[in-house]
This record gives C-alpha cells, structure tokens and sequence, in this order.
C-alpha cells in the first residue's frame, strides 16, 4: 500500500510537473510568438520609414501641386471677388442713378403740376386784371369826360347864373369833386394791387423759365405739351435699367455659387492640408534624426581615423622590439595600412601577445636561471633563510608533475616580479597579467554598438565608462607607456648585453 500511495504520489508529480513544463513551453511559445511579433512590427516600422522617406519625392511634388493650385485658386477667388464687389458697385450705382431718375421724375410731374396751375391760375389773374384795368380806364375816361361836360356847363351856367344860383353850384361842385377824389384813391389802390400782382406773375414766369432752361414761352409750352412721350422715354430707360439690374442680380447670385462651392473645395482639400503638414513635420522629424546620425556617423569616422593612427604607430612601435619570435613584421606592417580598423586592432592584440609572450618567456628562464643558482646556493649556506625563501624557492622551482611550459607561465604570472611592480600603476591591485589581459580581451569583445539608431550616444558612452572602470590596466594611458617603455628599454638592454658578450 506503501509503494502505491508513494507510486501515485509520483504519478501526481509527474502530471504537475509535465503540466508545469507544458506552461512553460507554452509560456516560451507566447514569449516566442511576442517576439516575432515585436520583431515583426519594427520590420514594418522600418518598411514604413523607408517608404515614407522614398515616398518624400512624391509628397514634396503634391505639396507644390496643391500650393500651386491653392494659389491658383486664391487669385481665382480674389478676381471674382473684385469682379463681385464691382458688380456690386455698379449695382448701387444703377440703384442711385434709378433712384435719382425717379425722384427727378416725381419732381418733374410735380413742377409740372404745379407750373401748369400757376399758368393757369397766372392766365386767369392777368386777364381779370387786364379787364379791371380796361374798365378803369373807360371808368376814368368816362368820368373824365363828365368832368369836361360839367365843367363846361358849369362855366356856362356861372356866366347865366348869379347870387344864389353860383353859390348852390359850387357847393354841388365841391361834393362831386371829393367824391371824385375818393374814386380816384381807390383806383390808385387797384393800381397798385394790380402791379404787385404783375410783379408776383413775373417772378413766377422767371422761376418758369429757369426750371424750364429756356425764356421762350413757346418752348415751355412745347414742353409742356410734350410731357407725355417725357414720361415714355423715362420708362423707357426704366426698363431698361431694370433689365440691367435683372441680369447683375443673376451675375450675383452665380458668383455667390461659385464662391461656396471655391469654399467646399477649400473645406474638403483642409483634411489634405493637415495631412501634408503633418508628414512634413515627419519628415522634418525623420530629416533631423538622419542629420544627428550623420553627426554621430561623421564623429565616430574621426574617432576611428584617430584610433587607427594610434594603432598604426603603436604597430610601428611594436615592430622595433627585437626577439619576439616573428619574422613577418614588415609583412604585417605593410598589411596594417590597408586592412580595416577591426582586423588592425586584432592584429595589434595578437601582435602585443606574441611580445607579452616573448618577454615572460624570457623572465622565465631568467627566473629559472635565479633559481638554479639559489639551488646551488642553497646547498652550501643551509637552512638559513626563513618562511620567505621556502615561498620564493617553491614558486621559482618547478614541481615534479609540472611541465616545462606551465612553469614558464606560471613564473611569469607570478605577483612578486618587480617586473609588475614597474609595469601596474598605483591605483590599482596586484593580479595576474595573463588573467587581467584574458578579461580586458573578453569585456572589449563584450562590448557591442547597438544596432539601434535612435539610442542616445549618451548611453553608449556610459557603457563604454562603466566597462572602464573596472579592472583594466592595459587599457589605461599611463599603463600602455610604461609598458611600451618597458619593452623598448628591455631591447635597449638586450643591445647592451649582445655588444658586452661580444666585447668579451
């Protein structure tokens, strides 16, 4: 029962863990299936960016087309505006003009009236006032001739007649002739009515004649008489008038047509327009990260050019060490002009390792000839040194199991050369040269340009001072001096060396 509570057990492990693994399968599917998809869609984000940027040729000659054809529009629109408002203009114009001919019209009917009342009210005055006066006249001359008749029978009867008689007749006489005298006054009174009414008919016929233009009085009756085929001309130009106001409003309303349909158009073509505009601001922005990157492009070219010469001459540097085991230096001297800075840099390395090589080699048979003679030394002094002999004589003499090269490399890696000493700055700590080499070679080819071209230059710098700072030795200025002077003075001494030899 054991054995199958603890098979069953097993079975349910099992299934949890297969269910486990078939989850995370397909949790690895969707992150899989995510990554195509992210992988997909900068693809598509790329295709885009390089149609928008091939399509740019087409957009800037839709832009001009549609500017051309805006302003085209514009110009359009604006003549018809002109032509609308003189239209307009001419419009009032006839409005005025129309106007002014029917008030003139109104005010001719009613000069007019008025002139032909006047006339015949004038015409009536005067002929009543000429038959006044010729009845005056034949009054006065009528009385006047009494007067003579009396007169003359009074003189008569003044020659007859005596006393009495004489007396009677002159005061019948002077009766008559204050009677007389009051007539007359009143005559002179319808005189004087009768001129200012004459006075009035000449200011009225002046007035006539001016509104008339003309002092002929037949010409102000033909006018007069005329009035009527007046009136059938101002009609006439009324029609005709009216006919121009007819086709002006026509006009009107057909550039107002036009004109909302110019404003649809420029409605529609709006969308269009902020289109444009913002694929201009696109390519603007596009235009602008292209610029920077060619600035970074153009900065990382100079600071490749510069590197490169430095690694050049650090070539030509290496190349004076004498006793580095290689005889193509000239071959790869000359081979390091035309190859790329790349395969320079891996040429440097393994140029730089073939000398590091060399010169351990060297301090480790140098070592081994110290500890060969502190062997034989040791055999005669004793035990006499302490703790630090036995450390120094276990690392300067090889073990049993030890081969030759393994004790090269590790006498030469040892920290306690003052090689080292003279070789590490201050700052940092004792290690080993191989291990510190080995890492410095693995963090440089860990260190990777992004592909991505938006990333900021600040981040590839913080990288590259961050990879920096760490454990690099080599990599630092001061290190790279001593260590190439270190190498030149080591060929120096092994000139000395060869010359004292031969000299011996």
């Amino acid at each position: 029962m054991k054995k199958e509570h603890e098979v069953k057990k097993l079975q349910e492990s099992l299934q949890e863990v297969t269910s486990l693994l078939s989850s995370r399968k397909v949790d690895g599917m969707t992150i899989q299936s995510k990554a195509m998809n992210l992988e997909n869609r900068s693809a598509s984000i790329e295709n885009k960016l390089e149609d928008e940027t091939a399509d740019k040729g087409v957009y800037t000659h839709m832009i001009q087309r549609l500017s051309i054809e805006v302003q085209a529009g514009k110009k359009q629109s604006t003549r018809k505006e002109k032509e609308l408002q003189s239209l307009d203009n001419d419009l009032a114009a006839g409005n005025a003009t129309l106007h002014a001919a029917r008030q003139e019209k109104c005010a001719a009917e009613a000069l007019q009236k008025k002139l032909a009342k006047g006339l015949s009210d004038t015409r009536d005055e005067n002929a009543r006032a000429l038959d006044d006066l010729h009845l005056a006249i034949d009054t006065t001359r009528k009385k006047h001739e009494l007067h003579e008749q009396r007169e003359t029978s009074r003189r008569k009867i003044a020659q007859n007649v005596t006393g009495e008689q004489s007396a009677r007749e002159m005061k019948r006489l002077r009766q008559e002739s204050q009677t007389q005298a009051v007539q007359f006054t009143q005559i002179q009174n319808e005189l004087m009515t009768t001129d200012a009414k004459l006075l009035t008919l000449e200011a009225d016929l002046r007035r006539l004649s001016e509104a008339a233009g003309t002092n002929d009085i037949d010409k102000i009756i033909a006018k007069y008489l005329s009035r009527e085929e007046t009136l059938r001309n101002l009609k006439e130009e009324h029609a005709i008038t009216d006919a121009k106001m007819r086709k002006l409003r026509d006009n009107y309303k057909q550039l107002q047509e036009l004109l909302a349909t110019l404003r649809g158009a420029t409605m529609n073509t709006r969308g269009i327009y902020q289109e444009m505009d913002d694929t201009a601001e696109k390519l603007k922005d596009i235009e602008k990260n292209a610029s920077a990157l060619q600035e970074r492009c153009n900065r990382a070219n100079v600071l490749l050019d510069a590197f490169r010469s430095c690694m050049i001459k650090c070539m030509a540097k290496l190349s004076t060490v004498r006793g580095s085991l290689e005889l193509d230096t000239d071959v790869d001297f000359h081979r390091a002009n035309e190859t790329p800075t790349t395969e320079l840099v891996h040429l440097v390395e393994q140029k730089l390792g073939r000398i590091l090589d060399v010169i351990n080699r060297e301090k480790a048979e140098h070592e081994l000839h110290r500890s060969e003679a502190m062997n034989a030394s040791s055999h005669g002094g004793g035990m006499a040194g302490g703790g630090d002999d036995k450390r120094n004589s276990s690392l300067a003499q090889p073990s049993p199991s030890e081969t030759e090269e393994h004790f090269i490399l590790r006498v030469s890696t040892a920290d306690n050369s003052q090689g080292n000493i003279r070789v590490r700055p201050k700052s940092q700590p004792k290690g080993s040269k191989v291990a510190k080499i080995l890492r410095h070679s693995s963090q440089r080819d860990s260190i990777v340009i992004p592909k991505d071209k938006g990333r900021d230059e600040d981040d590839v710098a913080a990288t590259v001072a961050a990879v920096a700072t760490e454990d690099d030795p080599i990599i630092d200025r001061s290190m790279r001096k001593k260590l190439v002077g270190l190498v030149l003075n080591r060929g120096k001494r092994v000139k000395k060396g060869t010359t004292n030899n031969d000299k011996v």
